[in-house]
């Protein structure tokens, strides 16, 4: 499991994306799967480079706190 997050205040900083990898025995990946979220905020400035045009259109997560 992983999260990439607008930064590292729980408080204000929203999830941007979830990812999951499910591997073997030998820990060899067998399958995977990521999403986008929107955070519902302007305010989103990551080191990947997401904006909040490009996170406007993926499903919304925001208002949690």
């Amino acid at each position: 499991m992983d999260t990439e997050t607008t930064g590292f205040n729980k408080r204000y900083d929203r999830i941007i994306e979830l990812a999951a990898v499910r591997a073997d025995a030998y820990f060899n990946p067998v399958d995977s799967w990521h999403t986008l979220l929107n955070p519902d905020t302007n305010a989103v400035s990551t080191t990947r480079g997401d904006t909040p045009a490009h996170l406007g259109t993926q499903p919304c997560c925001g208002g949690y706190s």
